[in-house]
């Protein structure tokens, strides 16, 4: 529901402000869509989850470890790694797999690999190779948040008409930095006021309801 009035709003946002400038204001727009439904925005959901623990919370982790900066950069290339590595074969793997099917299995698998890291942290948050269970993670989250964003434009476009898809597009991105909005300050709260296996628990709780959405 909440996708659908994003794209009647941004498919007329220029009639609507005509409109509404025009002296006297007409109030005569009338909208029209050209909707095939696609899939959720849940995808979006997962993905933020993931994305606002690395982002906000490796330089914490790694910190508290007693490790240096360049123990951070090499932690946040572990996740771009994985990133990387999923583009690259995502091209012959979406050849064979649906884009959707894709996109929900790297949603299921983000959730799991934060609920994973949540007991890898409460088990051996201290211990010396917990930084090497955090690389691992978090290149699994890479691959995993790759597969899940990356199929989206081929998803989108074919979602609606070319008139209507620069309004899709728009949507998506607007939905999507929502999901962001939401995800980056509860993940840095719960890490600095409870603790990092409330952080992963957490973001592991919010990719669960996106991935099932």
């Amino acid at each position: 529901k909440i996708r659908r009035v994003a794209l009647r709003v941004t498919t007329n946002i220029d009639l609507l402000i005509k409109d509404f400038f025009h002296n006297p204001p007409s109030y005569k727009v009338v909208t029209t869509l050209s909707w095939k439904a696609a899939t959720s925005i849940g995808h979006d959901q997962a993905a933020a989850a993931a994305s606002a623990m690395v982002i906000v919370n490796t330089v914490v982790i790694v910190k508290g470890l007693g490790l240096s900066q360049r123990d951070v950069a090499l932690t946040m290339a572990a996740f771009g790694a994985g990133s990387i590595t999923a583009a690259l074969t995502l091209p012959r793997i979406l050849d064979r797999v649906a884009d959707r099917t894709v996109m929900l299995i790297a949603a299921a698998l983000l959730t799991l690999t934060l609920a994973a890291m949540a007991l890898v942290t409460v088990t051996m948050g201290t211990a010396d190779s917990y930084w090497y269970m955090l690389i691992a993670g978090w290149i699994v989250m890479g691959l995993a948040y790759s597969a899940s964003v990356t199929p989206s434009g081929r998803l989108l476009r074919r979602s609606a008409n070319a008139d209507d898809r620069p309004a899709l597009f728009a949507a998506q991105f607007a939905l999507s930095h929502v999901c962001w909005l939401i995800a980056y300050p509860l993940v840095g709260q719960l890490g600095a006021r409870v603790s990092m296996t409330a952080a992963f628990g957490g973001m592991a709780a919010l990719a669960a309801v996106g991935a099932v959405a």
